[in-house]
C-alpha cells in the first residue's frame, strides 16, 4: 500500500484514534448502565461481540459481511440474553447457549464457504 503511494501512518493512526474514541464511549454507556467504573465490567463482551458478527454474516474467513447484518446480529443475540435473562438462567449456562449458537453459525458459514467454493470450480 505504502508503494503504491498511500499514506499508511496517516491511516493506522486514524484507525486506533476512531477505536480508542468508540472504546470510549462504550465505557461511558457501560458507566451509566452501571453507575460505577469497574474495570472488569465488560468482561465477556468479546464472545457476544463476535456471536453476533458471526450470525450477521460476517465471515471468519473475511471478505463477506455488511453493518446491517451484523446489527441484526447484534439484535439476535440481544434478545436471546434477555430471554435467558428472564427464564432465570445462570450467567455461565447464558454462555454456553452463546457459544453453541456461534459454533453452529460458523459451521453453516464453512459448509457455505465449501458450497460457493465446490460451484465456483464446476
Amino acid at each position: 500500500t505504502r508503494l503504491s503511494g498511500v499514506n499508511v501512518d496517516r491511516y493506522k493512526i486514524l484507525a486506533y484514534v476512531l477505536s480508542g474514541v468508540t472504546a470510549a464511549v462504550a465505557a461511558i454507556v457501560m458507566t451509566a448502565k452501571l453507575n460505577s467504573a469497574v474495570p472488569t465490567a465488560g468482561e465477556g463482551y468479546e464472545l457476544d461481540a463476535v456471536a453476533s458478527s458471526v450470525i450477521g454474516g460476517i465471515s471468519l474467513t473475511g471478505g463477506v459481511g455488511s453493518i446491517w447484518g451484523t446489527l441484526m446480529g447484534a439484535m439476535i443475540i440481544g434478545v436471546i440474553k434477555n430471554g435467558l435473562n428472564l427464564l432465570n438462567v445462570s450467567s455461565y449456562l447464558q454462555q454456553v447457549v452463546t457459544g453453541i449458537i456461534e459454533i453452529v453459525a460458523v459451521l453453516v458459514d464453512t459448509f457455505k464457504n465449501k458450497a460457493i467454493g465446490n460451484k465456483r470450480k464446476q
